[in-house]
């Protein structure tokens, strides 16, 4: 019985130690070529840039997530554009500053030209290059880039922007600053974890405060104005960004301000005493107090 027992322990240890030979070794120079030619393979049908490993990538405990959820890009019209036939669809939607509902047009246009780009990016840019358009081409082609996002993910994005950041089509000042328009555009469900990712490595102070510019509501702008402070972007959006919401609801922005002890504050007040003078003056009254050097610059700004 002991003898057998000897020889049942001696089997195990032999089985042990074959066992840590094969988990321990180098794999040889032959190993390493099979394993690379498999995962060749497999990046063959799953490229580094899919979808599906993005997606997987915004799922990691550490990925980033704004603290609510945003809006699909196209309503339902505009998926059926998208579907028939969208480059008559972005015809439809040109106008000029001066037409009735210019604004909301061309919010139209951009995201779904945005969409049509992440589906099939080379229609999209013939048709932006087709468009003799000098003013609105940074936003057409800011666009297309915030498309290869969708389609290519952030090498794409970068790749694109390689190519055309510096086209001579583009006004001066715009030149260099595609990526800014991009961005703007990238506060949207299919593109925003890309984007979060790329802000994430490179904590970008302007590019963060293009994607702000792309949030439609005042709560969301500074929920998400909130978020990248917390993680150490500290985004001060110019005024022009925040125009629209800001005349919406001037006093949660002035107050807004006034917290952060923001330069926008000026800004703000001027802003809201040319639509209630007698409530920014008010406000003023009970908020800065006289000893505050910036009640002198305010109420120089609303006496012109």
């Amino acid at each position: 019985m002991k003898n057998n027992l000897k020889y049942i322990a001696l089997v195990v240890a032999l089985m042990v130690a074959i066992l840590t030979w094969f988990v321990v070794r180098e794999p040889s120079a032959n190993e390493d070529k099979a394993v690379g030619s498999e995962v060749q393979t497999n990046a063959g049908h799953l490229p580094a840039n899919s979808s599906s490993e993005r997606n997987r990538k915004s799922g990691r405990p550490d990925a980033w997530r704004l603290p609510f959820k945003l809006k699909p890009r196209l309503d339902t019209e505009q998926r059926a554009q998208l579907e028939h036939d969208p480059a008559a669809a972005l015809e439809a939607l040109m106008s000029t500053a001066e037409d009735p509902g210019f604004y909301s047009r061309w919010e139209r246009q951009r995201h779904l030209l945005v969409a049509w780009a992440g589906r099939d990016p080379e229609a999209a840019i013939r048709w932006v290059n087709a468009r003799e358009y000098p003013v609105g081409r940074a936003e057409l082609l800011g666009a297309v880039a915030a498309g290869h996002m969708i389609h290519g993910g952030p090498e794409a994005l970068q790749s694109f922007l390689a190519q055309y950041n510096e086209d001579p089509a583009l006004l001066p000042k715009y030149q260099g600053n595609l990526d800014q328009f991009a961005l703007r555009l990238m506060a949207r469900a299919d593109t925003i974890s890309d984007c979060l990712e790329m802000l994430k490595e490179s904590r970008n102070v302007v590019l963060a405060g293009a994607l702000v510019e792309g949030i439609d509501t005042s709560d969301r702008k500074m929920a998400t104005i909130d978020y990248f402070e917390a993680k150490g972007i500290r985004v001060e959006p110019n005024y022009w960004s925040l125009q629209t919401v800001a005349t919406e609801d001037p006093r949660l922005w002035v107050d807004w301000a006034a917290r952060r002890q923001s330069d926008l504050l000026p800004e703000l007040i001027q802003s809201w005493n040319r639509q209630d003078p007698a409530a920014a003056k008010k406000w003023i009254e009970q908020t800065i107090p006289r000893n505050d050097p910036r009640r002198r610059e305010i109420e120089n700004l609303i006496r012109e």
